[in-house]
């Protein structure tokens, strides 16, 4: 008997208990009460109770709330409690009593106890997110698993992705096969009128091996090599031109017919559209693009419409002629077609993706070598590291030993585990249940966003059953035993949303899946929430921006941002903060535009956004950086030129200096005609400039670490006179790169040109601005006031997804192929897949738009576009959009705008502030400025000075000594300050020193005739005393080392008579 079967033949004991929580019924509460319920008899027992969350802010959230009630608990009765307090204290001693029979001054005993003894013990307090979880267990076992000792996290993969891709392409020209495939690769991208710029496509393309099904197949692809994909294109290629020549010779007969009678496109039934086009597409090999079940085409061949109504007379003639001959071929080309476009359609649309399948494999085994090397682990391997062990045994000895003492499991946001998370996991729960203890999960499939992280929705409705494909016995074992507990209960009542929010929810999803019994049917089941109150509260308006619907362009845009900034200040006349606001979109594209409105337009409406917040955007930010890539490369001119125009704008151009500066640098890189360009001019120019306005050269800043080198310039550009949260968030993100090892200044421009957008300046609490924000990041939050935007809510975006085929048979040799997700597609004999995915993006949008509707708790507005005729006439499952979702919805529920195409549910009510907490104002101190100070100059070093030698000291020590004042100097200026001034000072106050008097002045000679003059003239880029690498692995100090003239000069310094050891020190550097 399958053992899978026997699961039902058993009553659940429900032991393992799963909430379906759909949005503001109370997730956290009942995940508290629960743990409650496991600790508070036995106050010692929360150190076997395991929590897992998926993010930090859950985490904590859930350690507060546990706390807290811990503390309201352990209060006599005579404490005095906010209401609110008092009834969530009456409703956990409720649930208690019930579930453990104790009496509530045993609650309010054991609850001082638990919570002294966890605040005691906090390291055993185990709530916490599942990458912390796996973490700590893969960092005890790093012995075991064959890693690292000391191995590091790294949390940036696409740095990973960034160093795999430079180190794949350094192996052009010394490695035959990927030299080959790149050039083809490239060829392919030109072909397809594509960027050639392949280190963007590689990166583009190795974001697949981020996913978890994708990482999985590329290790299936190991036992193919280049050569392998590179025959396999090869044949795939044959295939099509082998397809593509009868076609085209079908079609060129055609087209010879139809000229022979001297007939053009325009003689013919819709011209290209129809027929003519037929046969034109099939001469050029284009026969794939052709839509063979076209109504056009088919009334030519089916119905003998050859012509137009226009067409008559000898050109009608003509064409009926011929019409005779023109059927047999369109006929024989749409048979064509259907016997072998199917298999064709597939290698084509496989050929666009295959080498990127190629070359996945090679980046994999790149990063793999960068990880080595570097003895890192991504965090996204963490789940793939224990799951190859899981998986191997039934009692997984990790497991045992490390979360052994946890016999309780609760897992929270079910809905957003990947599948490998789960399997890991579940070794965990099942190890509970088999001990006939208490676990549990809580989610809710309709709010499953994250599918890209290798989230399912069905991972939840089908929590016991296995995947399609799964038949690994230890997995089938573990959810037999969930099956046998398997309980399932569902929280309906909404306490976050008004009434008249949660009746429109209701009846705006019930509307679409009431009969629906697919897995989205199946999905939105439980969709139906009870309000918390019967009172008539709350605020639903759903506004149609634009005409008919024919246009979203710049007028409808306009006029959409233009309601929404009419709809904040709404909202604010009703008594709400703008705070209470939270405007929610698809794309941080469409956040940006947005927030971008409200901060040109002088609208005076503060904003939080991922723009408004972000340090690329930041001007001070931008010049730090630019001024970096001018350090980095002197050849880089628009960065120049940023740097100049920024000083421009905070020193007020300095009298004009700047502008005529900028203008000088025109001149050089772009002479008058009979001139020539000067581009080494420039930088000698910028550093001159610094160098006599900010007292700044290119030596002294490159000597500084970078740290030092970013605070340097603050303080040189005077850019900290207040307290700047994005210069203090720049200066962290620079301290981050320094403490992760990353490299030196060239290495951080690279990073910071990939990460600059993402980091954020970190906001306090209570901030009172407007939330502009993607949906995916609104997730897990509430707002008073919602306002939701419907660009971009439809599968468009998913139509340039990737998805793979499995042991495709029109390339047997390839175990996957990779393919877009279009209609071309649903065209080939993989309409299933393609209708699968279909229901998946599906699924993602309508779970965005749950999400969005009920993330307000008092005010809900819509803003969409009117739904044009053409798209009306669309399957809504086949082209689903918010809009369309919205239009079908309000017209077949009879619903009625008004002349602005406004519909409102329930009323607007302006808010009374009395009751509302008021966020009081934290004392403390304030800075006026930056504190940053050059620590150099207050550090004192006991070393004794130039002053203080004499001359037996002078003697033995002249080398050093001159060495030591050399290492200070850049420019001619420095020479003089540095070196021969204070020499000579030395030689006036010991009159025996007059060998220091000639040394100081052969220096000076020297400095005058070129002879060491060149090599520190100002402008140069150069470097005193750095350490030099050789090939043997040898480290060489030298002096000094110039660019100059197209050369790299290697200065030594010696004093004394010269020796043939000075001599073989300096050719170690040829």
């Amino acid at each position: 008997m399958n053992p899978y079967l026997f699961m039902s033949l058993k009553q659940p004991t429900g032991l393992f208990l799963v909430y379906s929580s759909s949005a503001g019924s109370g997730k956290t509460y009942t995940l508290v009460k629960h743990y409650l319920k496991l600790t508070i008899k036995n106050p010692d027992n929360y150190r076997n109770v395991l929590a897992i969350t998926f993010t930090k802010k859950a985490s904590a959230e859930m350690k507060e709330r546990v706390i807290k009630s811990l503390y309201i608990l352990s209060k006599e009765e005579t404490y005095i409690f906010s209401e609110k307090e008092i009834s969530s204290k009456r409703n956990y001693q409720d649930f208690l009593s019930e579930e453990t029979g104790l009496t509530q001054e045993q609650i309010r005993i054991n609850a001082d106890i638990l919570l002294k003894n966890i605040l005691h013990g906090y390291g055993e307090f185990s709530i916490t997110t599942i990458d912390s979880f796996i973490h700590r267990v893969i960092r005890s076992f790093s012995f075991d698993l064959y890693l690292p000792f000391n191995f590091e996290i790294e949390t940036d993969y696409k740095a990973i992705i960034q160093q795999a891709v430079q180190l794949l392409l350094n192996r052009i020209g010394q490695d035959r096969e990927i030299t080959n495939i790149l050039i083809d690769y490239i060829q392919n991208k030109v072909d397809d009128q594509e960027s050639w710029k392949i280190s963007d496509k590689l990166q583009a393309d190795a974001k697949e091996l981020e996913k978890e099904m994708s990482a999985k197949i590329v290790e299936s692809l190991d036992k193919l090599n280049i050569e392998n994909f590179l025959d396999i294109i090869r044949k795939a290629r044959t295939e099509v031109n082998k397809f593509e020549a009868p076609l085209k010779n079908m079609g060129e007969k055609a087209l010879a017919l139809i000229k022979g009678q001297g007939l053009s496109d325009q003689d013919f039934y819709q011209g290209k559209k129809g027929i003519y086009g037929l046969f034109l597409n099939a001469s050029l090999g284009n026969g794939l693009e052709i839509d063979t079940e076209g109504s056009y085409i088919l009334k030519s061949l089916n119905e003998g419409k050859w012509t137009s109504s226009k067409t008559k007379g000898p050109v009608f003639e003509s064409v009926m002629q011929i019409s005779h001959d023109l059927l047999q071929i369109g006929r024989d080309i749409i048979a064509y077609l259907e016997d072998r476009g199917k298999e064709i359609r597939f290698i084509q649309l496989s050929l666009k993706r295959m080498y990127s399948v190629a070359l996945l494999n090679e980046l994999k085994k790149c990063i793999e070598e960068i990880k080595e090397q570097n003895g890192i682990i991504a965090i996204a391997d963490f789940n793939k590291i224990i799951s190859d062990i899981i998986l191997e045994q039934p009692v997984p000895f990790i497991f045992e030993r490390t979360a052994g003492r946890f016999n309780h499991v609760l897992i929270d946001e079910f809905q957003d585990t990947s599948v490998l998370q789960w399997e890991n996991l579940m070794a965990l729960v099942e190890n509970s249940l088999s001990q006939n203890n208490f676990s549990m999960v809580v989610g809710d499939a309709k709010q499953a966003i994250y599918r890209f992280r290798g989230g399912e929705s069905r991972q939840l409705m089908e929590i016991d059953k296995p995947r399609p494909g799964q038949d690994n016995p230890n997995v089938l074992d573990r959810l037999r035993i969930l099956s046998q507990h398997l309980k399932r209960e569902s929280l309906t009542v909404n306490y976050r949303s008004d009434k008249v929010i949660v009746d429109f929810n209701n009846k705006f999803f019930s509307h679409f899946f009431k009969s629906e019994t697919n897995r989205l049917g199946r999905t939105y089941q439980d969709v139906i929430q009870q309000p918390k109150s019967d009172k008539d509260e709350g605020y639903v308006e759903i506004r149609m921006i634009g005409g008919d619907g024919n246009s979203k362009q710049k007028e409808s845009r306009d006029q959409l941002l233009e309601n929404v900034f009419q709809t904040v200040q709404s909202c604010i006349d009703q008594g709400f903060k703008y705070e209470d606001i939270a405007i929610l979109v698809r794309s941080n594209k469409i956040g940006s535009q947005v927030a971008r409105f409200f901060l040109e337009n002088e609208t005076q409406v503060p904003v939080v956004s991922p723009d408004s917040i972000s340090l690329g955007y930041d001007p001070k930010v931008n010049f730090l950086f630019e001024f970096l890539k001018v350090l980095v490369n002197s050849q880089d001119f628009p960065a120049h030129i940023s740097v100049l125009n920024y000083i421009a704008l905070i020193f007020n151009d300095l009298n004009g200096e700047v502008e005529k500066l900028i203008h000088q640098i025109g001149d050089m890189l772009n002479p008058d005609e009979g001139q020539y360009a000067n581009p080494k001019g420039v930088s000698v120019l910028f550093w001159d400039w610094m160098k006599l306005k900010f007292e700044v050269s290119i030596g002294s800043i490159l000597s500084l670490p970078l740290f030092e080198l970013a605070e340097s310039l603050v303080r040189t550009f005077k850019l900290g006179k207040t307290p700047d949260p994005f210069l203090i968030g720049f200066l962290d993100a620079v301290n981050e790169f320094v403490s992760g090892k990353y490299g030196g200044i060239s290495e951080f421009v690279e990073w910071w040109d990939i990460h600059r957008f993402e980091k954020s300046v970190v906001l306090p609490e209570g901030f009172n601005a407007v939330n502009i924000m993607t949906i995916h990041k609104s997730k897990g939050l509430q707002f008073p006031i919602v306002i939701l935007l419907s660009d971009g809510l439809d599968i468009k975006k998913s139509t340039s997804q990737n998805i793979w085929i499995e042991n495709p048979d029109e390339i047997p040799s390839l175990p996957y192929s990779l393919v877009g997700f279009g209609k071309v597609l649903n065209k080939t004999k993989h309409d299933d897949e393609f209708n699968e995915e279909l229901l998946n993006v599906t699924e993602d949008l309508w779970n965005l738009i749950y999400v969005s509707f009920t993330r307000p708790e008092n005010q809900l507005y819509v803003f969409a576009h009117p739904v044009n005729s053409e798209d009306k006439k669309s399957d809504i499952k086949t082209k689903p959009s918010l809009d369309l979702f919205l239009d079908d919805y309000l017209t077949k529920a009879n619903l009625k705008a008004n002349d602005s195409k406004l519909y409102s549910f329930g009323n607007k009510h302006v808010l009374m502030q009395i009751g509302k907490e008021e966020v009081e104002e934290k004392s403390g101190q304030m800075f006026d400025e930056m504190l940053s100070e050059d620590w150099s100059r207050r550090l004192k070093v006991n070393i004794p000075g130039i002053e203080d030698i004499n001359m037996n000291e002078y003697e033995r020590m002249e080398g050093t000594l001159v060495h030591q004042l050399f290492s200070k100097c850049y420019t001619h200026e420095d020479i003089q300050k540095y070196v021969v001034d204070p020499l000579k000072e030395l030689a006036q106050k010991n009159n025996d020193f007059t060998h220091v008097s000639l040394l100081a002045d052969n220096i000076s000679g020297m400095l005058a005739s070129g002879v060491l003059g060149r090599f520190y003239s100002a402008g140069l880029v150069s470097y005193n005393e750095i350490d030099l690498l050789s090939d043997s692995g040898e480290i060489y100090r030298p002096d000094r080392i110039v660019y100059l003239d197209e050369f790299i000069w290697v200065v030594e310094l010696k004093t004394g008579n010269p020796n043939a050891d000075h001599i073989q020190q300096v050719n170690k550097y040829r």
